[in-house]
């Protein structure tokens, strides 16, 4: 790590590297807090022996966090940076949670490197990682299969990839540090965004194979039953200049006829 970053020596460092799924996090939690926790810690420990000893130009770090920091919450209204963050509600929120703490303690001990932690809501938009809700859901319904959902009544916020990718762009340029929330203030459960995807594909939903089924909870689903998710940008538009551009059904829109090309071509 340390070679890396004295070879590369840049000015800034946009630390992406995790294992992001929620879901998968309760079957792998070990490797989610290995790989978002301790990996955070080892980068940051390189970081501060080279400034340390060398003469490094990194002055800003940026971060990408999750809203799931969040965890559970008594409000069903989109947070703030400001809202005392709540129990984790998955191993991979918890990794998060703790990512952050090793990054305030770094901040201290390296006051001349800035930190950016960006806490950024569901991303899609992506061409490959199927198991996210959003890819996950269109591609069943092109395969006429029924969208298997566990917590139909879960609120997500949700941000196209276009959007996520401007926001870090933002961040490295501005002149900035601090928590910024990444989203767009939806409030859609499980079961409205699977009816909303299936209009735009025109798709009846209650058909056999376009129907939206509850799957069976496991051992290793979220302890709750019902968890809202949802964030405020408006910290990030005053700071950053940084707000979301695509609308929901935009964003869906250009997934969809994105998937559909993969799956024509795969089949």
């Amino acid at each position: 790590m340390e070679n890396a970053i004295k070879e590369a020596n840049p000015e800034v460092i946009v630390h992406l590297a995790a294992l992001s799924s929620g879901g998968l996090s309760f079957n792998f939690p070990e490797e989610y807090l290995q790989t978002n926790e301790i990996g955070t810690f080892k980068l940051l420990s390189a970081i501060k022996n080279l400034k340390g000893s060398q003469d490094i130009n990194t002055a800003k770090l940026v971060f990408a966090g999750s809203m799931e920091v969040y965890g559970y919450q008594n409000s069903n209204e989109p947070f703030s940076e400001t809202l005392e963050l709540g129990p984790a509600s998955s191993p991979y929120g918890l990794s998060k949670q703790n990512a952050e703490r090793v990054i305030e303690y770094f901040a201290q001990a390296m006051p001349d490197v800035k930190m950016v932690i960006m806490r950024t809501a569901n991303t899609y938009g992506r061409e490959g990682a199927g198991f996210y809700l959003i890819e996950y859901i269109i591609d069943s319904l092109l395969n006429k299969n029924d969208p298997k959902i566990k917590q139909p009544l879960d609120v997500r916020d949700f941000i196209f990839i276009d959007d996520h990718i401007d926001a870090y762009v933002k961040a490295i340029e501005k002149d900035c540090e601090g928590i910024f929330n990444i989203g767009a203030g939806l409030q859609l459960n499980n079961g409205q965004l699977q009816e909303t995807i299936s209009k735009l594909m025109k798709i009846d939903n209650k058909k056999p194979g376009q129907r939206l089924q509850k799957q069976k909870p496991t051992s290793n689903d979220r302890p709750k039953q019902e968890c809202f998710l949802s964030v405020r940008y408006e910290k990030a538009s005053k700071n950053l200049g940084w707000s979301p551009l695509t609308t929901l059904d935009e964003g869906l829109r250009k997934t969809i006829k994105m998937r559909e090309y993969f799956f024509k071509t795969k089949n």
